[in-house]
C-alpha cells in the first residue's frame, strides 16, 4: 500500500448555511484554504472504537466526542492521535452540555508528557450535521487553539459509500454586528500512515489480532457442527426406516450398528474422569501458549517504552 493515499470525502457537503446560536456549518464543494492535513489510520480508530464502545454500553448510537492531537507548521497540520472527552449533555444550570475539563487536562498532560511536540489541534464528533451543542464544545476546545479544526465521522454512510465517510472542517470567525460568529469550512485531506500504522491496521481489518485460544477453539466448533449435521442425516434415515417410508438395507444398518459400538460410553465414570483431563490438559496447554506470547510482547513493550524514555532525556537535555 502507499504510504500517502488520498481520500475523498463520503459525505457531500452543501454551500454555507446558517444555523442556531453563533456557529455555521458550511461544507464547500471546492475548499478553498491553503491548510494540508494529514490525518493517521489510529485517529479513525479511534474514533470507531470509541463509537462502538459507547454504543454497545448504553444501547444506542449516540454522538461521541474527542480531542485531536497532532503537530502544525505553518499551514501543514498532521493528525497524530486522540482522546474521548467526558460531556455532560444534561447539566444543571444554563449550559446545553457541561465538558469534564479536569478530565480533558489530565489527559491531555499525560499525552504531552510523552509526546511534547503535540498539541491540540482540533476535537471530532459523530453525526451528519452541527448544531448548538457542538458550538459549546467548539468554544470549551477554543481555549487550546483558537482555531480549531473539527472532523466529523458519518457512522452510518450511505449505501454504496467507498471511501471514509468523515469530513474535516476549518474554524472561520467573521464579525457580524461586532458580535463573532463561527462558520466552518471544508478542507481537504490526506491519510498518511507509518509502517507501523500499516501492520495495526492490516492486522485490525483480517482478524489476526485474536488471542491463540480462539483459533484451535474455532476449529472445535466447526468439526462438532459437522458431526451433528451427520449425526442428524442417520437418525432421519433410520427414522424413516422404522416407519417403513424407504427399504431397509441390511448392509447400511450393520454399518451404523458397528459405528455405534465403536462410541464410548459416556455415562461412565471412566469416560467422564478421561474427558476431564483430556479437557483440562488441553486448556492448559492453550493458556501457557498464550500466557507465553503475552510475556513476549510485554517484554517488547518495556523495551520500546525504555527506549522512548531515554530519547525524550536526551531531547530534554539538549
Amino acid at each position: 500500500s502507499k504510504a500517502t493515499v488520498s481520500v475523498l470525502n463520503c459525505v457531500q457537503g452543501a454551500g454555507r448555511r446558517p444555523t442556531s446560536g453563533s456557529m455555521e456549518a458550511a461544507a464547500a464543494e471546492k475548499p478553498k484554504s491553503m491548510l494540508q492535513v494529514r490525518l493517521h489510520p489510529l485517529v479513525v480508530l479511534n474514533i470507531t472504537d470509541h463509537f462502538t464502545r459507547n454504543k454497545v454500553t448504553n444501547g444506542d448510537g449516540h454522538t461521541v466526542v474527542g480531542v485531536l492531537l497532532g503537530a502544525q507548521a505553518g499551514r501543514d497540520i498532521e493528525i497524530h492521535t486522540s482522546f474521548e472527552m467526558v460531556v455532560d449533555r444534561n447539566p444543571e444550570g444554563p449550559e446545553r452540555v457541561a465538558v469534564d475539563i479536569a478530565y480533558l487536562e489530565g489527559k491531555k498532560g499525560r499525552y504531552s508528557a510523552v509526546f511534547p511536540t503535540y498539541e491540540v489541534v482540533g476535537w471530532y464528533t459523530t453525526g451528519t450535521s452541527l448544531g448548538a451543542d457542538e458550538s459549546a464544545i467548539h468554544k470549551v476546545l477554543m481555549r487550546y487553539n483558537e482555531s480549531p479544526l473539527v472532523l466529523q465521522m458519518n457512522p452510518t454512510p450511505p449505501k454504496g459509500c467507498t471511501s471514509l465517510p468523515l469530513q474535516i472542517y476549518e474554524t472561520v470567525v467573521q464579525v457580524v454586528n461586532d458580535v463573532p460568529a463561527y462558520s466552518f469550512s471544508r478542507l481537504n485531506h490526506t491519510i498518511e500512515s507509518e509502517e507501523s500504522e500499516r501492520i495495526s491496521v492490516d492486522n485490525v481489518a483480517h482478524g489476526t489480532g485474536c488471542t491463540s485460544i480462539a483459533t484451535p477453539l474455532r476449529l472445535y466448533r466447526d468439526a462438532l457442527v459437522m458431526l451433528q449435521d451427520r449425526v442428524a442425516i442417520v437418525r432421519a434415515y433410520l427414522v424413516d426406516v422404522r416407519a417403513q417410508k424407504i427399504p431397509m438395507q441390511h448392509s447400511l444398518l450393520r454399518d451404523i450398528s458397528a459405528l455405534c459400538h465403536k462410541l464410548p460410553t459416556q455415562t461412565s465414570p471412566q469416560f467422564q474422569q478421561a474427558y476431564a483431563e483430556e479437557f483440562s490438559e488441553s486448556m492448559l496447554i492453550a493458556y501457557v501458549g498464550a500466557l507465553t506470547k503475552t510475556c513476549t510482547e510485554v517484554h517488547s513493550l518495556v523495551d520500546k517504552h525504555g527506549e522512548l524514555h531515554q530519547l525524550i532525556r536526551q531531547i530534554n537535555a539538549r
